[in-house]
């Protein structure tokens, strides 16, 4: 309604020995719930709250899914700082997990359904130099591998042309295109229109710019 005001404290609660839950002084409307347990995916769900009645929300938690593999190079030299990154159908679904000086990696309790995954690794954490990514189905109660081989990454130069005057200081972002909300790298565009990228994926990609940071996304 347009309204600004700060959100209720977020509750919490334990199961019983059976299963069961309950939260008291909620406000009514649409409310998040999130559940997790020691066997179980985490799940995320909303339910309606009507006023000064009680609501029943009944959860079945899937057994959890799991990945793990081997990151490596051609050339057979020192990965450097490295992650892969596992992006669900929901933007809430992010998950990363950290490279080893071994060169593997696990992710564990992992709600089942497909996933974007990416690998990046290179001396500079900030700056990845290698990069490669997949489309992978996770199942229930199942540990799938992805082992792979990163590939060098490349640059990306343009500048944006039409009207005038140039349009310098532009808002661009690079996300994957199986996973547009997931922007992994922003640029702006210098005073004549130019614009570059050091480093970019081999895969396919989403570029989108605006005008300023607030301005509706432009699609190229």
């Amino acid at each position: 309604d347009g309204r600004q005001g700060r959100l209720p404290p977020a509750q919490t609660a334990l199961t019983d020995a059976d299963g069961r839950y309950a939260l008291t002084g909620l406000e009514p409307g649409t409310t998040v719930v999130t559940m997790t347990g020691e066997k179980g995916a985490p799940f995320r769900g909303k339910v309606h709250l009507l006023p000064s009645q009680d609501t029943s929300y009944d959860v079945k938690l899937l057994a959890q899914a799991s990945l793990r593999g081997n990151v490596t190079r051609a050339d057979n030299a020192p990965l450097g700082p490295g992650n892969v990154y596992a992006f669900g159908d929901r933007i809430d679904q992010r998950y990363a997990a950290r490279i080893t000086s071994k060169g593997r990696y696990r992710f564990k309790n992992l709600p089942p359904g497909q996933y974007t995954l990416y690998a990046e690794a290179g001396p500079d954490r900030r700056n990845p130099e290698l990069s490669a990514s997949r489309t992978i189905v996770l199942r229930s109660g199942r540990t799938e591998r992805w082992n792979v081989e990163l590939e060098q990454e490349l640059g990306l130069r343009g500048q944006l042309l039409g009207g005038s005057p140039p349009k310098g200081g532009w808002y661009l972002e690079l996300a994957l295109r199986a996973n547009p909300a997931g922007t992994f790298a922003t640029s702006r565009s210098r005073p004549d229109g130019t614009f570059g990228f050091r480093a970019v994926p081999p895969v396919q990609c989403v570029l989108t710019v605006r005008p300023s940071q607030e301005a509706g996304v432009l699609p190229l």
